[in-house]
């Protein structure tokens, strides 16, 4: 006997985090299983300290059982979720997948480098106590 069954986050994607900064877009995707597959729906909610509100409709795409959110951070300290819920015709998602936007900070520029081979480009930086390598063929 088949069962159908509402949709729900695919394993692994229940709650995620991403790194975003301050005025540049990101993409933040959501995956789903639902049975059936076709005919399904998304909806993306907005929650941070203060409220909770829809995100409009002309910032989500949705394709099958993925749908992405543009999404551009106005501030470099405020702790975003956005909560993703979808629905068949069997009925809602009762958990949302959730994304955390966390406060990214651009990278450290290299410091310290040295050219150390002249057949192969091999350039060896330090950065915070961690060796950075990068290979490069000639």
């Amino acid at each position: 006997m088949h069962t159908f069954n509402s949709p729900r986050c695919r394993p692994g994607t229940e709650q995620t985090s991403l790194g975003a900064l301050n005025m540049h877009s990101v993409q933040v995707k959501c995956e789903v299983d639902a049975d059936p597959p076709d005919s399904v729906k998304f909806s993306w909610t907005y929650n941070n300290t203060r409220n909770v509100s829809p995100v409009l409709n002309s910032r989500i795409t949705s394709n099958g059982l993925v749908s992405t959110v543009t999404y551009l951070p106005q501030t470099d300290s405020e702790l975003i979720t956005l909560a993703c819920w979808a629905s068949n015709s069997v009925g809602r998602q009762t958990i949302p997948c959730l994304v955390h936007i966390l406060p990214a900070n651009p990278p450290e520029a290299p410091k310290a480098c040295e050219l150390r081979n002249d057949t192969v480009l091999e350039v060896v930086c330090w950065r915070a106590m961690m060796a950075v390598l990068h290979n490069i063929s000639c």
